[in-house]
């Protein structure tokens, strides 16, 4: 039967009815083989796969003669990949996939793409002693396969789902001769895999990053970065998965957990982000960004690599690279096109080039095109020590870099890089929601990496007064920094004593308090100081706005009287901040939620500061407009302000936090001194002895900050308020970034328990529910009551947060949380 149809003219095999695929699935023919592979079939049936006629299968091998003719070498007792005739082979078919989607397509019904895992398999060898395998022949093989997972999502999720290949990637990037095409496909499986690969599935891979060179770290360090990136995704994305606990961690946090176990690799990693140009040997790998530029590339493949310890950056050769406009690779469009005088040096205005259609031609300067793509690896250098600083890595990973002098590394490139907003980019580098360019990406990821470095944990010592010192001085106090964590006096950045509740959120001694600076008087290269006066001078459109801003949030976040106080004391920072939120127009996403967290952050627990905050906001002619759109913005983005509506809240009954409201109200002498409880029983205790308290205007104080315009407006409207925060999200929609929206809901019940009016406001909110006609937000609430509970009781790391970040005993919250689940539900039925 075979014969015959070899021999009979008929339409192309790629039509609907697919013959090769029945025969392999032998639901045509003999069932003896399944699947079958092609040295099953007639030679002259795998010769007319691709072809329509016979004439043309004869007059050329066709794709299925080709991979026929490499099935039979992989069954060959002793494969010899040095011989010539497999090089053509294997170029033949690369040439081939290239061609055209109808070859493509004959390529994986042949199922061409194992083939090729199968001789990259036989080729790549673990072992260090082994024969290095033919870098021509194994590029080829990895690039057919970077071409099919490109061109085809779906190809791409079944490559990135077989471990072997990924962690023969990892092995090829390791040789300086096969690691472009290796970063190549890997970058691509690792992001598009459902899966977040293990790295620990790498033969000896600490041995592997150890023996890499500076250009081969540079290099490798995206694919890492693209790893992490996907563990990134998945944690914020929907429900959380069930909290891992060691030895049996997931996938993500044992990656984390033993990148940070070599002892090379952050040191390495910050020496490479001291340099300002690329280390020797990367020119290679930067011309093959470029068409047409194959000779050049073999020119400089042989450069001269240094060792760890003669690291040094390159010098940029004197070497200009002339291109059409079509000829711009994509990667570089969006720079070129924005930024002429990379193509055009010295030419200020946009010259007359058309990027799409291509009419004029440009010189590209390499030494524009190195500070370009070095600035890239860099991101992704510095994006892998972000990642590395979350989770359950936080403290070891702070503790490490600052000891490796990493704030230093990052006030020198804060110093260097160009501030200079670019325009805002269609699309950023890293897909939806990504606001880098090339232009950036290096901006913004050191924001990011500096907000990593200033966050805080429970009790545990944080490092953020780094920002307040010097270059030099920040260095030679990372060292003392590092042993904060036992320390129980001691200098600016010592912790608490041992004897400290666990909702400690201090790094320094109370002693130590009053030596903060203000902004006038803190040394002008502070990087804080410089943080503050780079982000009042961005315009509303800067790229740079929102991640400036969130730096100066994680810095003041859970922070002292003194810092927050510190940070409102800067020359027109806190006008600043209102003319973000009250733009004439609604700011985009997510302005209105970055400001609004960080009024919040910088107000909180702390009485006088909100009611300078509220003065600020009713000052002038202007004042009573300003107040009325700041509240109309807040109850139209509810979601957006619901962070800043829970921390008024609870500034204004600051002593139902006993962890932190009451401390705070401690330093600004508000009450006297006494031991804050830590239990909920104490809790409750402690609200009715606290009106007994003697001393301090108290009193007087919060009467001035309540009677500001939105703190009235939250007190007058709170039963309103929970009504839309119970509403806001809905149940399908739930995920980790909404849990504050719940939390700040219950917040209102739980300051409410604490002064006996849980039932008097819950009362007032199905009155509101009923007058609105929204009954169903009690049925959507008492749901997420229940999610509420599945992450909390499950995620120790999410309750130690919680707690910190309110200064109220868990046991708190979960009693305010059960009790309204019974009070729902009696009221539902």
């Amino acid at each position: 039967w075979i014969k015959s149809l070899s021999a009979s003219p008929m339409p192309s095999l790629l039509q609907e009815k697919n013959v090769l695929r029945l025969l392999q699935a032998a639901e045509i023919g003999s069932r003896r083989q399944r699947p079958r592979s092609l040295t099953s079939f007639d030679p002259r049936f795998c010769a007319r796969i691709d072809s329509e006629n016979v004439r043309e299968s004869l007059a050329r091998a066709g794709m299925g003669s080709l991979l026929l003719d490499l099935e039979r070498k992989l069954a060959e007792p002793r494969l010899d990949s040095s011989s010539r005739s497999l090089r053509e082979l294997i170029s033949n078919i690369s040439t081939r996939v290239c061609d055209s989607q109808q070859q493509r397509g004959v390529f994986l019904m042949c199922q061409g793409d194992v083939l090729l895992e199968q001789l990259l398999q036989q080729l790549v060898s673990p072992e260090q002693d082994a024969p290095k395998p033919p870098a021509a022949v194994v590029n080829e093989c990895v690039q057919v396969l970077a071409e099919l997972a490109i061109s085809d999502v779906h190809q791409a999720e079944v490559l990135a789902s077989q471990r072997p290949l990924l962690a023969l990637l990892f092995q090829l990037m390791g040789e300086k001769h096969t690691v472009d095409a290796a970063l190549t496909l890997a970058q691509e499986l690792l992001a598009v895999g459902l899966d977040i690969f293990p790295l620990s599935y790498v033969h000896a891979l600490p041995e592997l990053l150890a023996s890499l060179s500076p250009r081969g770290l540079s290099l490798v360090g995206r694919a890492l970065a693209v790893l992490l990136a996907k563990s990134a995704e998945q944690t914020m994305d929907g429900i959380p998965a069930p909290e891992c606990v060691a030895p049996d961690l997931c996938a993500s946090c044992a990656n984390n957990q033993l990148l940070l176990s070599m002892p090379c690799l952050l040191p390495r990693i910050v020496a490479l982000l001291r340099l300002r140009a690329p280390p020797p040997g990367l020119w290679g790998h930067m011309l093959a960004q470029l068409p047409n530029t194959q000779g050049l590339v073999h020119q400089w493949q042989d450069e001269n690599e240094h060792g760890w310890d003669h690291l040094g950056e390159a010098p940029a050769p004197h070497m200009v690279v002339v291109l059409s406009p079509d000829q711009v690779p994509p990667a570089l469009r969006e720079l070129v096109t924005s930024n002429p005088a990379v193509i055009f040096p010295g030419l200020n205005a946009t010259p007359p080039v058309n990027m799409n259609t291509g009419q004029v031609q440009g010189s590209l300067h390499l030494a524009a095109l190195q500070t370009a793509l070095w600035s890239t690896l860099q991101a992704d250098l510095l994006y892998v020590l972000w990642a590395l600083m979350g989770g359950k890595t936080k403290q070891e990973a702070q503790k490490k870099l600052v000891q490796l002098g990493l704030l230093d590394v990052l006030q020198a490139m804060f110093d260097r890089l160009d501030w200079q907003p670019p325009p805002v980019p269609h699309h950023g580098q890293h897909g939806a929601g990504c606001s880098c360019s090339p232009q950036s990406c290096l901006q913004m990821q050191l924001l990011r990496t500096l907000q990593a470095l200033c966050e805080k944990e429970s009790d545990q010592v944080s490092y953020h007064r780094l920002l307040l010192q010097p270059a030099s001085q920040a260095e030679a106090v990372s060292g003392a920094a590092s042993a904060v964590v036992t320390a129980s006096e001691g200098s600016e950045l010592d912790g608490d004593s041992e004897e400290a509740p666990s909702g400690s959120v201090e790094c320094t001694s109370p002693s130590s308090q009053s030596e903060i600076p203000t902004p006038q008087e803190a040394p002008k290269d502070g990087l804080l100081y410089r943080i503050l006066d780079l982000l009042l001078q961005q315009p509303a459109n800067s790229v740079y706005l929102l991640g400036l801003a969130s730096c100066v949030h994680k810095w003041v976040q859970a922070s002292t009287v003194a810092e927050q106080q510190l940070i409102a004391r800067f020359p027109g920072f806190i006008e600043f901040v209102l003319q973000q939120l009250l733009c004439e127009t609604t700011p985009p996403e997510p302005q209105l939620q970055v400001f609004f967290d960080l009024l919040a952050e910088l107000l909180k627990f702390n009485p006088p500061l909100l009611h300078a905050v509220q003065a600020e906001l009713a000052r002038g002619p202007a004042g009573p407009e300003r107040a009325r759109l700041f509240i109309e913005r807040l109850d139209s983005h509810v979601v957006d302000a619901s962070i800043f509506v829970q921390c008024v809240a609870l500034t204004l009954n600051a002593e139902s936090s006993p962890r932190r409201g009451r401390r705070a109200l401690l330093e600004l002498g508000l009450i006297l001194d006494e031991q804050p409880s830590s239990t909920h029983a104490e809790h409750c205790v402690a609200q009715t002895d606290f009106a007994a308290a003697p001393a301090a205007p108290l009193d007087s104080v919060l009467a001035g900050a309540a009677s500001g315009a939105f703190a009235a407006h939250i007190s007058e409207h709170r039963a309103k308020l929970t009504l839309q925060l119970m509403g806001a999200v809905r149940v399908s929609e739930v995920s980790v970034e909404t849990m504050c929206v719940i939390n700040a809901a219950i917040v209102f019940f739980l300051i409410a328990d604490c002064h006996g009016e849980r039932d008097e406001l819950l009362q007032q909110v199905l009155q509101a529910a009923a007058e609105s006609e929204s009954p169903g937000v009690l049925h959507n609430f008492l749901k997420l009551l229940a999610f509420w509970g599945d992450v909390y009781n499950s995620h120790s790391c999410e309750r130690r947060f919680l707690e910190f970040s309110s200064g109220i005993p868990f046991e708190s919250w979960l009693n305010v949380v059960d009790l309204l689940k019974v009070d729902l539900q009696k009221r539902l039925k």
